[in-house]
């Protein structure tokens, strides 16, 4: 279903290549995890599978990709479409339409349905993916989690037997990751391939048939079955600082077989931290705090009161489309929501990493913030849970 033979990228501002030589092959009924260190070409890697980097890119392409035998280049789109869906890493980049509606009916169309089977599909694809049947909901109202479970409907209600996806779990919460694992599994039972980026190894093990690790240096360092992992690929694992999680290894010895879902059993939970005590006034006072991003639309962000000390640390944790990231916005007030005192200086990270990037160079952009001598800052439209970034003083 998918052959990459010695695939190989330079990037035009690179001196070394991003990949060298790799080559993969997927069958049908099988879903391949690809996992390596950050900044290795696993991005890379599957744009070169999708064909984007041939005929997007700029830098130099070694060895070619087939699609069903035929090379992927030479695909039109509503082939593609039809044969091979792709998610990004950046769920918001891949976002085209203003609707939840009009996002899953765009694949469709372009992959030749007819209006009727696209009307049946819609309402359906979302209830797989853990979305509300609102097909008239505005893209921009959603979370970061909420707009990655929207773009891997739309990538997959086409029918498309070729599944490429780029760190698809990262911003989903544990049971929405878990619903994702089982249908990929489902489809590639059905006879569909999957070739899957993911850190999160503890999820997709139990789930995949094949392992392959990619290094620093963009090379393939091991190949093989996922069940059991064979001495090489621990080695390899060992040789990045990664390790099959302790869960996975223990009931894969014990009985061999995918596992659907691994839970501690009761009782067995790390000890509890020792209790915060505060030793000085709050570090920063909130609340009452109300968000509604639309005006029919039900409240983002409903908290009444909300105290951080000095020495604190949080865990914000909660469902996709809870709040959290608007909670956030709210506290660096980039979206009206209510009072908010700090004392001090205020960082924020947002979920997605290029709305802090202002630079054209990894020089430059460290080099922004004390050149201005305080934290670098950029507007936000507060257009959407997922809106803008940068670091805030």
């Amino acid at each position: 279903m998918l052959r990459l033979e010695g695939l190989g990228y330079t990037y035009p501002s690179a001196a070394a290549p991003t990949l060298t030589n790799v080559s993969l092959q997927l069958t049908p009924g099988t879903l391949t995890l690809l996992t390596g260190p950050s900044g290795c070409g696993k991005s890379t890697l599957l744009r070169l599978a999708a064909g984007l980097s041939q005929r997007h890119g700029q830098g130099r392409v070694s060895g070619r990709a087939l699609v069903g035998g035929v090379n992927v280049e030479a695909l039109s789109p509503a082939e593609r479409a039809r044969q091979l869906a792709f998610v990004s890493q950046e769920p918001g980049d891949q976002l085209l339409t203003g609707t939840l509606g009009d996002e899953l009916a765009f694949g469709m169309e372009s992959a030749g349905f007819d209006p009727a089977e696209i009307n049946a599909a819609l309402g359906p694809a979302l209830s797989r993916v853990g979305l509300p049947v609102e097909l008239e909901r505005s893209t921009r109202a959603l979370s970061g989690g909420q707009a990655q479970r929207l773009v891997v409907a739309a990538a997959m209600v086409a029918g498309a037997k070729l599944l490429l996806l780029d760190e698809p779990l990262a911003m989903l919460d544990p049971a929405g990751a878990a619903d994702l694992m089982r249908q990929l599994r489902a489809a590639c039972d059905d006879g569909a391939a999957a070739l899957l980026i993911e850190h999160r190894l503890e999820q997709c093990l139990p789930y995949a048939d094949t392992l392959v690790i990619l290094g620093g240096d963009g090379v393939v360092l091991a190949q093989g079955a996922a069940r059991p992992l064979s001495p090489e690929l621990e080695a390899a694992m060992g040789r990045l600082g990664l390790d099959a999680p302790e869960l996975w290894r223990l009931a894969h010895l014990v009985h061999p077989t995918p596992v659907d879902h691994l839970r501690r059993r009761p009782g067995r939970s790390p000890p509890p931290a020792p209790a915060f005590t505060p030793t000085g006034p709050p570090a920063l006072r909130a609340g009452p705090l109300r968000h509604r991003y639309e005006r029919a639309a039900p409240l983002a962000l409903d908290v009444s009161s909300l105290q951080l000390f000095p020495g604190e640390r949080v865990a914000l944790v909660g469902g996709n489309g809870a709040g959290k990231s608007t909670l956030l916005l709210a506290l660096r007030g980039a979206v009206p929501a209510g009072p908010v005192s700090v004392r001090g200086r205020v960082v924020h990270v947002p979920q997605d990493p290029d709305l802090s990037l202002l630079c054209e160079t990894v020089a430059e952009e460290a080099r922004l913030g004390p050149r201005r001598g305080r934290p670098a800052r950029r507007g936000a439209s507060g257009a959407g849970a997922k809106g803008g970034g940068g670091l805030w003083g």
